[in-house]
């Protein structure tokens, strides 16, 4: 068997390039939520030097320099098109494993992992959504990686490291820098980098107990998976998170303990609906809202508190009803940047055991739910809305570059004139 990696090419500035022909070949970044920092990057941008992460007042002076183009994050475009592609791949292949927005893998016989099968489904996602994509074939998912860096920084086509001569995969792995290999963090590649290792071949060729011994098994699966050992599997089925966290920036400074509450309530609805969608439930959820901690004119504050329900639950009221009793016990007026909730102690629905007295929730509420997010699945998150959620939302984050909801949205469907 042999595993195929799928990678979207810059994909935050690629979905944007899809509906506005005249980004391409300009230099184009997306800044994160409340126009932040930088989180994606073309290529134009990278030859200009601009770091990931760079923060968007810093380099704005750089920008206006570089005639560099600038859009806010529309995470509801690239959710979009990231579906769109997913679907895309999971109707060329039968085993497949999401493995982020923009990224998925696929296992296949290993006589199919050809550079030609490669260029086939670079060009049919090109074609049917427009988005260009890096493709690698490798017999481990590590290789697979290593086959789509390959694809796209140095060989620039798509790449198959199936059916090669061991000379020639070494000969590839001389090109990959050590800190470029999948599960290679920053902190291991300084550490590799100390003992001589410095790419994917002198990791290969190292001993193998002292990787082991100095890097633990981890280390030691990444160095099998480069040999062609496999270590790791497709997995098809996302595991149940462990936590789950909704936090966002304010646009303006918050004063007002109400406007505070709406902030909450947003990331309770929003944590509870993205929970029900994977059949989970929680029963702990912390929350917090801080001051700036880059304000060097006032004492930094975060008030941070924990919320126990008696019984597991994916319906916001509970948590709500919670929360609104406690911050009238925690609340101290201050200039407020950020808020947000994490959901803990989470569990998958079908675990749990229903009481003898009765089920684990009412199911009248249940319904109420299932109406609201089929309600919000049909017509959008902003169709129906709880009202502790506010109207004005005046703490709403920054996003004045934000293009339009091309796909998702029928007020804002491209022009055609």
């Amino acid at each position: 068997m042999a595993f195929g990696l799928i990678d979207c090419n810059n994909f935050f500035v690629s979905c944007e390039r899809v509906f506005d022909a005249s980004l391409r070949d300009v230099p184009t970044c997306v800044l994160s939520n409340n126009d932040g920092c930088v989180i994606a990057r073309s290529d134009e941008v990278k030859a200009l030097g601009i770091p990931m992460g760079a923060p968007y007042h810093k380099y704005k002076d750089v920008f206006d320099k570089n005639n560099v183009v600038i859009r806010s994050c529309n995470f509801h475009l690239y959710k979009d098109m990231s579906k769109r592609v997913m679907n895309c791949m999971k109707d060329m292949f039968k085993d497949i494993e999401v493995y982020s927005v923009d990224e998925a893998f696929i296992e296949i016989e290993d006589s199919l992992a050809t550079n030609e099968l490669a260029q086939k489904v670079q060009d049919r996602i090109y074609k049917e959504i427009g988005l260009p994509v890096g493709v690698g074939f490798g017999r481990t998912k590590t290789l697979a990686k290593i086959s789509s860096h390959l694809s796209k920084k140095v060989l620039l086509k798509p790449t198959s490291l199936c059916g090669l001569t061991p000379s020639k995969i070494d000969r590839y792995l001389k090109m990959v820098k050590v800190g470029d290999v999948w599960g290679v963090g920053r902190k291991m590649t300084g550490k590799m980098n100390i003992i001589g290792i410095k790419s994917a071949y002198d990791l290969v060729k190292y001993d193998s107990n002292i990787i082991r011994k100095k890097f633990s098994v981890n280390g030691l699966k990444t160095q099998l998976e480069l040999k062609g050992t496999q270590c790791l599997k497709l997995e098809e089925f996302q595991p149940i998170q462990k936590m789950l966290a909704s936090t966002r920036s304010f646009g303006q400074y918050v004063e007002d303990k109400d406007e505070i509450l709406e902030s909450i309530i947003w990331h309770i609805e929003s944590a509870c609906r993205r929970m029900r969608a994977q059949g989970i439930v929680s029963k702990n959820m912390s929350y917090f809202f801080r001051t700036n901690p880059f304000n060097s004119e006032r004492k930094f504050l975060k008030i941070e508190r924990k919320i126990y329900l008696d019984q597991y639950s994916a319906n916001p009221t509970d948590f709500i009803n919670a929360v609104s009793k406690d911050l009238d016990l925690c609340f101290i007026k201050n200039k407020y940047k950020k808020s947000g909730i994490i959901m803990n102690q989470i569990l998958p629905l079908d675990s749990l055991q229903h009481g003898l007295m009765g089920s684990l929730t009412d199911k009248r509420k249940d319904g109420l739910l299932q109406s609201i997010d089929s309600i919000i699945n049909r017509y959008g998150k902003s169709s129906i809305f709880l009202a502790g959620q506010g109207l004005k939302r005046n703490w709403r984050v920054k996003s004045d570059m934000v293009s339009p909801r091309y796909t998702t949205s029928w007020d804002e469907l491209v022009s055609v004139f």
